[in-house]
């Protein structure tokens, strides 16, 4: 399954797959072997990180457990470059240890809204995969 497949990194990564012969966003079984988080905007504000961070996040959770019939479940969120860019601590912080309300909130002020998610989401995956390679076995990284 790869999420943002319509254009871009999306696109081009749904195109190569098939052509290998793998099937994308379609489901057998009741399990999925993967999932690409690639779906992502640049609009400013509480858009952004509802979108990028959030969004990418409530698919990687509410997916798992059909990821977790796989044989070998793998998952990648795909970030950017301007994750090393200049960033918000306190939208960071909000993000990851914070509630939803406090993040959007603080993304109301913040120029900085479009690298935070991508540092956000850096951050969430590493510490997914290390969660997950020590209890439930799916392989789970990121990429910019």
């Amino acid at each position: 399954m790869i999420t943002g497949s319509a254009s871009g990194i999306g696109s081009a990564a749904a195109k190569l797959l098939q052509g290998q012969g793998d099937r994308v966003t379609d489901q057998s079984g009741g399990s999925i072997d993967a999932i690409l988080t690639v779906a992502g905007v640049d609009l400013g504000g509480p858009a952004t990180v509802a979108i990028n961070y959030y969004g990418a996040l409530s698919t990687l959770e509410g997916l798992r457990p059909l990821l977790l019939k796989s044989a070998a479940p793998r998952a990648v969120a795909v970030s950017s470059i301007t994750s090393v860019h200049p960033f918000d601590q306190q939208l960071l912080d909000a993000m990851l240890d914070g509630t939803e309300e406090q993040a959007l909130r603080r993304a109301k002020v913040t120029n900085y809204a479009y690298p935070t998610t991508k540092r956000a989401g850096d951050c969430r995956a590493r510490v997914t995969a290390h969660r997950d390679r020590c209890d439930e076995e799916i392989s789970v990284g990121g990429m910019c």
